[in-house]
């Protein structure tokens, strides 16, 4: 399942579809799970942690559980909403004082 559109990499896609599947997993169970490499696994799990899309659980070994994708994708739309209202203000500033310096022949 690609995941991209919501900010995940291809390795990204493959741990948290595995998660989903098999719920609170170990590093190394999500690494065969999802053929993702264990040199890979540790950076993969922290980005999905900071894009919270999983958690973390202290112990060893830790554990990770995906989190449900219904609280997962509205916060992601209403980040991007957010940067959307962003960029369209920043555009009406840019709009205006590059209007200020085009030239028309004329």
């Amino acid at each position: 399942m690609d995941l991209t559109h919501f900010g995940l990499n291809n390795y990204e896609s493959k741990v948290y579809h595995s998660l989903l599947e098999k719920g609170l997993s170990t590093a190394h169970q999500i690494s065969s799970a999802s053929q993702v490499p264990d040199g890979k696994i540790y950076p993969v799990l922290a980005s999905l942690e900071q894009k919270r899309f999983i958690k973390k659980y202290d112990g060893f070994p830790q554990r990770f559980s995906a989190l449900d994708p219904s609280l997962v994708f509205p916060q992601i739309l209403t980040r991007k909403q957010q940067e959307l209202q962003q960029l369209q203000q920043q555009a009406t500033t840019t709009i205006k004082e590059l209007q200020s310096l085009w030239f028309i022949a004329g």
